[in-house]
């Protein structure tokens, strides 16, 4: 599961995330591994949490650089820049949604991801969003038409 974040910074890992969240969807739902271990919402949690702290350190380097805008436009571009082209916080969405398309959580998880994107509205969120409702947005419209 490391994998998702060190081998994805330079691309989104759909054929190495969609095997794994399904790894973790089939020992969620085995009688004997997934009754004891809750092994569906370990791994949920520890990915939602990472996924908050990768929100807040770009929301973070990106309010820092817009402040030191007067002197260093450059450097603030090329900053930004590197923050969309980091695929770690894809890859992390991904296997939420991943997650979410094979069972292991409800739609009001990817809802609450889905406002926290929209409050924010930086670069990134644009593109989280997009690949939110790219691999996840039929099955939000099937299991709520609301």
């Amino acid at each position: 599961l490391k994998s998702c974040l060190d081998c994805g910074q330079t691309s989104v890992l759909l054929s190495v995330v969609e095997p794994q969240a399904a790894l973790i969807a089939g020992l969620h739902v085995h009688p004997k591994i997934g009754d004891r271990t809750n092994i569906g919402a370990v791994v949920l949690e520890s990915f939602c949490l990472r996924l908050d702290a990768l929100l807040l350190s770009h929301g973070a380097t990106t309010t820092t650089t817009t402040k030191e805008e007067g002197g260093e436009g450059k450097s603030t571009r090329q900053q930004q820049h590197s923050l969309i082209s980091d695929k770690g916080i894809h890859n992390v969405l991904l296997f939420i949604t991943c997650l979410y398309n094979f069972k292991v959580t409800y739609c009001g998880l990817i809802y609450e991801v889905i406002r926290r994107l929209l409050d924010r509205m930086l670069g990134i969120d644009v593109e989280l969003l997009l690949l939110l409702l790219e691999n996840c947005g039929w099955r939000l419209r099937n299991d709520d038409p609301a």
